[in-house]
């Protein structure tokens, strides 16, 4: 596979990117790593996807665009082919503000530099290509035809996944996020919606936000980045340093979802979900017992009382094959 080097300016994810065409070798850790809860004959419907509409590009680089995967307020993820193989390819939208069309150019940077850190993983969708400096620009990743966790639960398992499902998605993201955290990122948006339930075993993407471990959380005044419902505390209140135990506590958050089809804080708003966060206990009546002690514990305020992903993926280890 022809790859990308991205040579960062002005820290290790900085914005000064400039790219250069050539291959290359990414740690790889998967093999040694692979999880060893078998998947069951779960529902695993395909992706949601539309046809195109007039106005919607016909290719984006080299890749020819088959259909519309999902779009936003900033991009757009289009289902491609290049060589017979499909691909997903994200896109900014274009903005009229010139200063806003640079924050997002830059934020896009960003998200490059970290998906050329990733390492190779099973629980990762490793970047295939990008192109940064057009006035287009776009990443493409491998193409995974699943359904995200968020969509899998609410049409299908309402009331939570089954045990053995349960175990290999906790099982494959304490994986991804040791492997994230081994390599010095914090992912910061690790929620239901980035989770991509495939055949093989969840995979997580979007790196829009991810930083480096030990970086600051600066945001403008009253604005809150990541997704309030699947957030730690310690974020609530800004600046924050950025560190790997965040990722776990969107972890229980996450599995609190999967397993019962209802989030673990209540609010009226994504204030008062906030407040319950920082300052109340999650609801885990529903969780299963089997992993309801060790999703508590990921729950903890406290950041360095919570497990490392390595440890939490001993535990569930452990548990899967009691």
């Amino acid at each position: 596979m022809a790859g990308v080097i991205l040579l960062v300016a002005g820290g290790s994810l900085g914005v000064g990117v400039v790219i250069v065409r050539k291959r290359i070798n990414r740690p790889n850790t998967a093999s040694s790593e692979r999880p060893t809860v078998a998947l069951s004959t779960i529902v695993r419907p395909p992706a949601d996807r539309q046809p195109t509409k007039p106005g919607d590009p016909r290719k984006i680089g080299n890749f020819k665009v088959r259909g519309l995967l999902g779009k936003g307020g900033m991009g757009a993820v289009w289902l491609c082919t290049r060589n017979g193989k499909l691909i997903a390819v994200k896109t900014l939208l274009p903005h009229n503000n010139a200063d806003m069309w640079q924050e997002l150019v830059s934020r896009f940077r960003r998200e490059a530099s970290v998906h050329i850190q990733l390492p190779h993983s099973d629980f990762l969708v490793p970047l295939v290509d990008l192109e940064l400096n057009g006035d287009t620009p776009w990443l493409a990743i491998e193409f995974v035809d699943a359904l995200p966790l968020n969509k899998l639960v609410v049409a299908h398992y309402p009331s939570g996944l089954p045990r053995q499902e349960l175990l290999a998605l906790f099982l494959g993201m304490a994986h991804a996020l040791n492997q994230l955290h081994d390599v010095g990122i914090v992912h910061r948006d690790l929620k239901p919606s980035n989770i991509l339930m495939a055949t093989s075993g969840p995979k997580l993407i979007d790196f829009g936000i991810a930083r480096p471990i030990g970086g600051t959380r600066v945001t403008s005044t009253g604005v809150f980045v990541g997704t309030p419902d699947f957030t730690a505390p310690e974020y609530v209140e800004k600046p924050q340093v950025l560190s790997a135990p965040g990722d776990i506590f969107s972890l229980a958050s996450v599995m609190v979802f999967a397993a019962t089809g209802a989030t673990a804080f209540k609010g009226g708003s994504d204030a008062q979900i906030l407040l319950a966060i920082a300052n109340n206990e999650p609801d885990l009546s529903q969780v299963p017992d089997y992993i309801r002690d060790v999703i508590q514990r990921c729950f903890n305020k406290n950041p360095a009382d919570r497990p490392t992903a390595r440890e939490l993926r001993e535990i569930i280890a452990r548990i899967a094959h009691a």
